[in-house]
């Protein structure tokens, strides 16, 4: 069933040269944007670079963004060449529905203004 399915490449932390050498097959790549480790660190922007080399290098592969995206930083994210982004303690840092409802919502309301 999974025969024509390719599984994402996890990169974090990689130099120019590395993605230099990243085969061209891949499909998707997961990007971290933090050090890998508890939940909450800090969105480290450099490895945003290392996105946009990779949407110069393989234009049709899907990145995804995962570590420390938050509404202060999405758009920045989202202009460099990412595709998904994940972002888990920016909505469940917070302790009621009613306040995730309302992130989501800001979350959408980024998304809709960078369509």
């Amino acid at each position: 069933m999974l025969d024509n399915c390719r599984y994402p490449v996890d990169v974090h932390y990689v130099t120019r040269d590395v993605v230099q050498t990243l085969a061209n097959d891949e499909n998707a790549r997961v990007v971290m944007t933090v050090q890998p480790g508890e939940s909450g660190r800090p969105f480290e922007p450099d490895n945003l670079e290392i996105v946009r080399e990779i949407r110069r290098k393989q234009p049709n592969c899907r990145i995804v963004i995962d570590g420390g995206i938050n509404l202060q930083n999405l758009a920045k994210v989202i202009k460099s060449g990412a595709d998904t982004v994940v972002m888990g303690m920016t909505i469940y840092e917070l302790s009621t529905r009613r306040q995730r409802r309302l992130r989501v919502m800001s979350i959408l309301e980024t998304l809709r203004k960078l369509a």
